[in-house]
């Protein structure tokens, strides 16, 4: 189990994080002074998530769908964020996953636009779980993004992103890859990813309303590791851009303890020897030279997880037309300015995939 320092890290850290995914400051402030152990942290936000539930149903027994759908989907929020630290508690952390899923889904039809809850079998036959939204506006088929989640992260916490997106005309997929989220319970994390996620890419481009030539992708974290393998892996990729990624894990032995034990979870090992040896496999320097779209690295020059120097690594590694956008301020995937960073990279990437058209 994480000793208490870890979660002051977190609650030192974090803040940004929750704030920059949509948890009102005020709401992030309470449960953070609140919970002091970690026990108090999971009954916290688990409670805000119950209670969030509870306002979202009675607005919609009142017809106020767009509100109730915007309740459920922070209800599934809280759930998350209770679950994430979970891990000397693995029946806890997959029950709050299942109520955040639950509660994402009791969102989906009346979120604006709406969000259509789907899944793709990968070559295993897993299903690899998944939403897709289309912009109110759109005349024809329109370009789209599928959002590549972090190592703690998932579909449900980028649905701020893609309304991002979504107000700039550019449809968006947000899915769980191999190891992640709802797709986890199904497929563990695998080494080649790409090809594990390569048939859902393939089924967004035939879907009604999307224009299967023009397709980008965008990660965060170590979505920002799985993005490029996925782009220099498939040509029907257009444009990949990744906020706050990673070249290696190299540094390992550097990381804090919280990532270890996020990494021992994705990667599906039971400690962290076991973690540290499929550390050892990730790199993109095998990759790099196949991916030849427009590439965008944008980085925080106080991130205190994947140095900005990895963003550089990437640009010096690509095939194709790269910018590195960095932010002297910006931590961990420039959160504390997600009011630049975000924005820039959607007006980037819809740049790109509008250009290749």
């Amino acid at each position: 189990m994480l000793d208490v320092e870890a979660l002051g890290q977190v609650r030192t850290h974090w803040r940004a994080r929750l704030s920059a995914v949509g948890i009102p400051l005020g709401v992030i402030d309470r449960l953070l002074a609140q919970s002091d152990t970690w026990q108090a942290w999971a009954d916290n936000w688990e409670a805000e998530g119950s209670s969030e539930e509870r306002n979202a149903d009675a607005l919609r027994a009142r017809g106020l769908g767009v509100s109730a759908g915007e309740s459920y989907a922070l209800a599934a929020l809280f759930y998350h964020f209770g679950q994430l630290v979970l891990f000397h508690d693995p029946t806890t952390k997959d029950r709050l996953s299942r109520l955040r899923e639950a509660a994402f889904r009791a969102a989906s039809l009346d979120l604006v636009p709406p969000a259509r809850v789907f899944s793709v079998p990968s070559p295993s036959g897993a299903p690899l779980s998944a939403y897709l939204r289309l912009p109110r506006k759109a005349r024809g088929p329109v370009p789209c993004v599928l959002v590549v989640p972090g190592a703690d992260s998932v579909k449900e916490e980028n649905l701020s992103f893609t309304t991002l997106l979504l107000e700039r005309g550019v449809a968006t997929v947000c899915f769980d890859g191999p190891g992640q989220g709802e797709t986890r319970q199904h497929l563990p994390f695998a080494d080649d990813y790409e090809r594990h996620v390569a048939p859902l890419i393939r089924q967004v481009a035939r879907e009604p309303g999307i224009d299967g030539s023009q397709l980008g992708l965008v990660g965060f974290s170590f979505g920002g590791y799985l993005a490029p393998r996925i782009a220099a892996a498939m040509p029907e990729i257009r444009a990949c851009a990744v906020l706050g990624g990673c070249y290696d894990l190299s540094y390992w032995e550097s990381l804090p303890p919280l990532l270890k034990e996020d990494f021992a979870y994705v990667f599906g090992v039971s400690n962290w020897a076991a973690a540290a040896e499929q550390a050892r496999r990730v790199s993109l320097a095998p990759v790099l030279g196949s991916l030849r779209c427009p590439f965008l690295a944008v980085h925080g020059k106080r991130d205190g997880i994947f140095p900005w120097t990895d963003a550089q690594k990437m640009i010096d590694g690509v095939a194709g037309p790269s910018e590195l956008l960095l932010f002297d301020e910006g931590d961990h995937c420039c959160h504390n300015v997600y009011h630049r960073s975000k924005p820039a990279g959607a007006d980037w990437m819809l740049g790109r995939l509008k250009a290749g058209s």
